[in-house]
């Protein structure tokens, strides 16, 4: 006999809002390789150059990315924390810090890999997901929350020191 899937408040949110399309099965799997978790401000998520331990979904709560200590972007609720990198297997390109409590909902990189092989639709959803974060983000509609003045101060310094050579 079938047995209706069901989800908590947290997983329907997270599916409507990151993985609307992923067949019942597939979200009930996801979520049961994964769990909760709340981090206060100041917690570390994932650091810059070192392999990532974790997946994150951000349900609440914001984070910030730096690379080589300046910030860089600022990641808000709804979005995911680790995602450049996940399925590559690369370091991450990103020190993430939260900066506001949050809670997220976390998966280990190796079961990720394991439930989400290349070619898997839960795989697709999130790349999916990912690519359609990546558009809002490049479109601007992130870029300019996260910039406090000694940010925007350093970031026009790097831009000065930068020599633009052009062939002759």
């Amino acid at each position: 006999m079938h047995h209706a899937i069901k989800f908590d408040e947290r997983e329907s949110d997270t599916i409507a809002n990151k993985l609307p399309h992923l067949p019942k099965e597939l979200a009930r799997q996801f979520f049961k390789s994964g769990e909760w978790v709340n981090e206060k401000a100041g917690a570390i998520l994932i650091n810059e150059n070192q392999a990532i331990d974790y997946f994150y979904y951000i349900r609440s709560g914001s984070a910030s990315v730096s690379r080589s200590k300046m910030k860089v972007a600022k990641c808000n609720a709804n979005e995911f924390v680790g995602e450049i990198t996940c399925f590559s297997g690369e370091p991450a390109t990103g020190t993430v810090k939260v900066t506001s409590s949050a809670e997220l909902f976390r998966i280990d990189i190796e079961t990720l890999r394991k439930i989400a092989p290349e070619g898997s639709a839960l795989r697709q959803t999130i790349e999916q997901s990912i690519a359609d974060d990546l558009r809002i983000k490049i479109g601007g509609k992130n870029n300019q929350t996260w910039i406090d003045d000694e940010s925007k101060q350093n970031s026009i310094g790097i831009l000065k020191d930068i020599d633009i050579v052009s062939a002759a």
